[in-house]
């Protein structure tokens, strides 16, 4: 039986790294505020959806932007008065609209306005994501919480005995450490770079990184396919250099032996389905295409608190296409709370 670990943001998160959006946007490095600053509307945009939510999933608002942009410009009116992009003559009642700071009557300036928007957005998209980028570089030199469960998987590789009980961490000579065969990571920093859950010889298991790694300086960074305008195509993940360089996640279900699946700090986002909607897909079943039994796999998941757990429940259920109950009868399915350290059980269900 492998075992494999499947990571995301929430992993470094819980190693103490700052790098989720929120801490991109009021980063101590200031590349997202110096973006607003050279009067990047895209960023400005993300801004004013921040300020107004108190929260912004980045790659979820591109999309807003942009089909707001192409589709249903009035649904920025708001944004363009908050910005003072529109401005209104108080004396006369007019509507006025500005343009890199000179003022316009608006009958001569709405197309305008839109067009340099429209005009400028790879531009302001290819700075945002460079930004991004120097945030996360100050962020993964951090150093890592060795007492966090992020870091305690990976050197010890678990965290729960087979009865559902936290390992001691005061006494580790007691733990029987596991090994990690893979390591799938949906993040673009190098939390690994010290330690991994294996190492053979000495040669500790490389990473594949879904999403590209600010180390080979090719990010995936964006929105799912058709889910923008056509003329917005540069957003998309897909359309990235190294999107697909990974192997496929769903390779490791067609094994003749069941497989481990730990997925943590994983929120299984539905910018990223074409990753997962196959793979759960398949755990749903009992015989391949070709007719051939797929093996009970094993799955654990974990979670941060009760919303944690209830989130994934759902993105499981959406991926399985509404199927959680056959998802859950051919495998092997165990949900742990990070936050608690216990494993989650009828009487934590209870509780919801």
């Amino acid at each position: 039986m492998e075992r494999i670990l499947i990571i995301g943001n929430g992993f470094d998160l819980d190693l103490g790294l700052k790098t989720s959006y929120q801490d991109f946007l009021r980063s101590e490095s200031k590349s997202f505020e110096n973006l607003i600053a050279t009067q990047n509307v895209l960023a400005r945009y993300l801004n004013y959806k921040n300020e107004i939510q108190n929260w912004v999933d980045v790659e979820h608002e591109l999309k807003n932007y942009a089909n707001d942009l192409y589709k249903k410009p009035d649904a920025l009116q708001n944004f363009l008065k908050r910005e003072k992009y529109i401005t209104e003559n108080i004396t006369s009642g007019a509507t006025y609209y500005r343009i890199n700071d000179a003022i316009f009557p608006e009958i001569d300036s709405v197309y305008n306005l839109y067009l340099l928007f429209k005009t400028n957005l790879k531009k302001e998209f290819v700075a945002l994501k460079e930004a991004l980028c120097t945030h996360l570089t100050e962020a993964q030199r951090q150093q890592n919480d060795s007492k966090s469960n992020a870091y305690r998987i990976l050197k010890y590789g678990t965290l729960f005995n087979d009865n559902g009980s936290y390992h001691d961490f005061n006494f580790p000579d007691e733990i029987e450490q596991k090994k990690f065969d893979s390591i799938y990571s949906f993040n673009y920093t190098n939390s690994l770079k010290d330690y991994t859950g294996r190492t053979d010889g000495g040669h500790a298991v490389e990473p594949f990184f879904i999403h590209g790694s600010l180390n080979q300086n090719n990010i995936v960074f964006g929105v799912e396919d058709d889910s923008v305008p056509e003329e917005c195509n540069f957003l998309l993940k897909s359309d990235h250099a190294a999107f697909g360089f990974a192997p496929d996640l769903l390779l490791n279900i067609f094994s003749n032996e069941p497989n481990e699946f730990h997925f943590f700090g994983c929120s299984l986002g539905d910018t990223d389905n074409i990753h997962f909607e196959n793979f759960f897909s398949a755990l749903t079943k009992r015989w391949d295409a070709t007719n051939i039994l797929i093996p009970k796999h094993h799955l654990f998941f974990y979670v941060y608190d009760k919303s944690g757990y209830q989130a994934i429940r759902n993105r499981i259920l959406r991926l399985t296409k509404g199927q959680l109950a056959a998802f859950k009868k051919n495998n092997k399915v165990i949900f742990y709370d990070i936050k608690s350290n216990v494993m989650i059980d009828q009487n934590y269900l209870n509780q919801l």
